[in-house]
């Protein structure tokens, strides 16, 4: 196994982030390796190195998908911030004055004219699209309660503790049951803290 100098780490670090990024774009192998400029087989084993780093911190297929969707969500983000940062930019434009003869002689006057622009904020809400995304692969945001009709009772909001849920399906089981044996049961189950 041939030891890599720390340029050379670098150099493969820096063409894998572009085989990944080319990847997740939906770039077919031969693309990417015509693109950059490598065999088919380099973009291959590069691709099997970035998985495998995506994944070093799953373990199961899940994990594998949701690393795969943040690597994409990550790009669509660095994609969005490179493209705010180029809208932001001075606008240069040329003023010429006093052409004649239709532009084939010499001008009197080229003026250059620099317009400050504030940026496109639509990158911006593909960036906040990107974290929202983000925080919902990762499922960092408490969930939202949950509204639940019971039979005969008003609204409920869900999550009910375990023991008040194995309460309410009790009652039901017991209901089904005296219903099946031809005994009324009473509709309602019981309440709590609502």
């Amino acid at each position: 196994m041939p030891r890599w100098s720390q340029q050379d780490k670098f150099r493969i670090a820096e063409r894998r982030t572009t085989v990944a990024s080319l990847y997740l774009r939906g770039k077919f192998q031969a693309e990417i390796a015509k693109e950059v400029n490598v065999d088919r087989g380099t973009v291959s084993r590069d691709l099997k190195a970035v998985e495998a780093e995506w994944v070093k911190s799953g373990v199961t297929d899940l994990n594998t998908a949701k690393a795969r969707e943040l690597a994409k969500n990550d790009e669509v983000e660095r994609q969005a911030w490179a493209a705010w940062e180029r809208s932001c930019r001075d606008l240069e434009t040329m003023e010429v004055t006093g052409t004649s003869q239709g532009g084939k002689s010499r001008p009197e006057k080229v003026k250059k004219v620099t317009k400050g622009r504030p940026g496109d904020p639509r990158f911006l809400d593909i960036v906040l699209d990107c974290v929202k995304q983000r925080r919902e692969i990762l499922g960092l945001d408490a969930p939202k309660g949950q509204e639940q009709q019971w039979p005969d009772e008003g609204p409920n909001r869900l999550p009910l503790t375990d023991e008040e849920l194995i309460e309410k399906c009790r009652h039901h089981i017991k209901c089904y049951d005296e219903e099946r044996n031809g005994a009324v049961a009473p509709l309602r189950p019981p309440a709590f803290g609502t």
